[in-house]
């Protein structure tokens, strides 16, 4: 049986990330080797486009409203053709709202958000503000993390078809990273619902122009690229885009896991090398930053449910309002309950 000859147990609901190619520059942007230097008059490029998640940004030229969200890059993906690449994102509607900031936003701290997740409800500046329609103001903080948005400002998908990143360019052209992407526009769900529609064809295909600059604070703390330039729609100049990385991992969850009277709690297994693997280690190989949480031990079975049983999910979601943590926003953390 080939794999044409089956249907796919569940049909996507969204439009899917595909490969690309990426041109000029098949080594992922790195240095040209030491004995090979490009005959003036050209310049070397080190775009320096990196696998990873990166905060993007868009002001259009026209109306009140900009733009906020990711760009995931992945350079390991398994159906990501020759070059092993795949490049999707998610816009974020942003309204500016005059007015004075109703809360403090607290510090993230001095963690590694790649290397050990940092405290729930701490995020990055522009993931602080991004709960609240408002403008950015400065404040004290260190190092950005993957933002999360509000379900209800979210805007558009965008599908990369194309990447082009130069080693080198002639004179007195620029070095620019020009991406391509099918843009389609999420239609939000009904009142009480909670699965809105994408359309089956792109909403618009738009082209970022930029080039690589100095991050700018806090976003000089990632180490990191960032970049700056324009965004068109058939040529024509809609507004400017900046491109910031945040980290190596794609998508930043929790995992909450609470345990049934009788029921063992998970815990870590050999890896086979002499570590060990747990969800977070697993996640993590498939570009997610997980932090694991197990709080409540012991948690009494519902009565009139037998636990050896398959439950329904009204069962399970019952069980879920119960012992869940409260202070859960699913607006500002990406959270899983089992």
């Amino acid at each position: 049986m080939t794999g044409a000859s089956v249907e796919p147990a569940m049909k996507p609901q969204v439009p899917l990330s595909r490969q690309i190619s990426i041109s000029d520059d098949d080594s992922g942007d790195q240095p040209a080797a030491t004995d090979l230097q490009p005959f003036p008059p050209f310049r070397l490029c080190r775009l320096d486009f990196r696998e990873g998640c990166y905060q993007i940004n868009f002001r259009p030229t026209a109306g009140f409203v900009s733009f906020e969200g990711t760009l995931r890059v992945d350079r390991s993906a398994p159906d990501g053709g020759a070059d092993h690449l795949i490049v999707s994102g998610d816009l974020y509607s942003k309204r500016p709202v005059i007015g004075p900031i109703p809360h403090p936003l607290p510090p993230v701290g001095n963690k590694d958000a790649d290397e050990a997740a940092a405290d729930a409800g701490l995020t990055s500046l522009a993931g602080s503000l991004s709960a609240v329609d408002e403008p950015a103001i400065p404040f004290p903080i260190r190092r950005p993390r993957i933002p999360i948005f509000p379900r209800a400002r979210y805007h558009s998908y965008l599908r990369v078809t194309s990447v082009s990143a130069p080693v080198a360019v002639p004179l007195p052209k620029k070095c620019e990273l020009t991406i391509v992407a099918e843009q389609f526009n999420y239609t939000q769900p009904p009142v009480g619902q909670f699965k809105g529609t994408f359309p089956a064809t792109p909403s618009r295909t738009v082209t970022m122009k930029l080039a690589k600059v100095p991050a700018p604070f806090p976003f000089s703390l990632t180490g990191g690229p960032f970049y700056e330039g324009r965004l068109f729609e058939g040529g024509v100049d809609k507004g400017s885009v900046t491109l910031a990385w945040v980290s190596k991992f794609f998508r930043r969850a929790t995992l909450e896991i609470d345990t049934l009277v009788g029921a063992v709690r998970p815990a870590p297994v050999p890896d086979g090398a002499g570590g060990t693997e747990f969800f977070d280690t697993i996640f993590a190989r498939t570009g997610w930053q997980l932090t694991v949480v197990q709080d409540q031990l012991n948690v009494p079975v519902p009565s009139g449910l037998v636990p050896t049983n398959c439950w329904s999910s009204a069962d399970l979601h019952a069980l879920m309002t119960t012992v869940r943590n409260p202070a859960t926003n699913l607006d500002a953390e990406w959270r899983v309950h089992t």
